[in-house]
């Protein structure tokens, strides 16, 4: 078969014969089709001479998402212009032909040439869409503080088996994390913030920590420690524990090198050393106690090995130094 494409005068006529239908009809209609490996083939050596550049990371997306989830019936159409050529769907014929799979496809001929052109791009769908699309009462600082525990908890695994928020897996973990994170959010991080406007910048970590020790069953330590850090925030009382977190936070933005992550690494670093110091004795309940922690000693890889740094992470046995952004 030839790859270029056909004398017009035979393509409809041989595009009929292969897809049981008329690409090429003026009129403005839709109907459903099977679409096989050798039809997809077809349309997109003979009707795809009006399309946007083929892009392998589209494809390469699609096609892991086809290997997870399969074909799915999401009503997307195969759309042509009255010259008979597609104006999208080229990535999925593509699948479908090197796949080699028959597929259900809705189909809709006599589609004006520019409209993609003219129309407004449809706003993309994200994981907070899908998690607000189940449950109206999720806010997007608590979805960001559940992208933050799924990155905390997956630090130093390989992209291929960290567990990342995405669209196709947010409804799932917002089961799992929802009611923790607003429940975290309501009675551990709320309180701090009617007491103090700082730290604002890095509410979505905190309440990922917050979220993480609820279920730890470690609220209460959680609780004391924001309490002693809104203290020493206000001047109302100072610890030894909490002037040394914000004393190496100072030490550490006085270095220059922090980006807006490493900053967010920092705090929830010094909120996870701090609490396992808070629980070494009475005195230390109530705040001295030595932080312990300094530039040196604050690396993922000394802090995975114990406390609760460790029993947040997915999997702390096979862990390598590559950190993902907390961003």
């Amino acid at each position: 078969m030839s790859t270029k494409p056909m004398q017009a005068r035979n393509l409809r006529k041989e595009a009929i014969e292969v897809l049981g239908f008329d690409p090429f009809d003026e009129e403005y209609r839709s109907q459903i089709v099977k679409i096989n490996s050798f039809q997809a083939e077809w349309i997109l050596k003979n009707l795809n001479n009006d399309n946007r550049k083929f892009s392998k990371g589209q494809y390469a997306k699609l096609r892991k998402n086809w290997l997870k989830f399969g074909w799915q019936l999401d009503g997307n159409p195969m759309t042509f212009t009255a010259a008979g050529n597609i104006q999208e769907f080229q990535h999925r014929l593509e699948l479908i032909w090197k796949e080699d799979f028959e597929a259900e496809v809705v189909i809709v001929t006599g589609i004006m040439r520019d409209c993609f052109t003219n129309t407004a791009v449809a706003k993309p769908r994200k994981a907070i869409d899908e998690i607000t699309r189940v449950d109206k009462s999720a806010t997007a600082e608590q979805v960001a503080a559940l992208n933050s525990i799924m990155k905390i908890r997956g630090y130093g695994e390989d992209k291929d088996t960290r567990v990342d928020l995405e669209r196709f897996n947010a409804i799932k973990l917002w089961k799992i994390w929802g009611d923790i994170i607003q429940e975290a959010e309501k009675d551990i991080v709320a309180p701090f913030y009617d007491r103090t406007d700082k730290f604002t910048s890095f509410k979505r970590v905190i309440t990922a920590y917050a979220a993480m020790m609820l279920d730890k069953d470690s609220a209460e330590t959680a609780k004391q420690l924001l309490t002693l850090l809104g203290d020493e925030l206000l001047k109302k009382n100072t610890t030894c524990l909490t002037s040394e977190m914000l004393k190496l936070r100072l030490d550490e933005e006085a270095g220059g090198n922090l980006t807006n992550t490493s900053r967010s690494q920092l705090v929830y670093q010094l909120l996870v050393v701090a609490s396992d110091k808070l629980e070494e004795s009475e005195a230390a309940w109530n705040g001295e106690v030595h932080l312990g922690l300094d530039t040196g000693n604050r690396t993922h890889e000394s802090l995975k090995k114990k406390g609760y740094y460790r029993k947040f992470l997915r999997n702390p046995q096979q862990l390598t130094v590559t950190l993902p952004g907390m961003g």
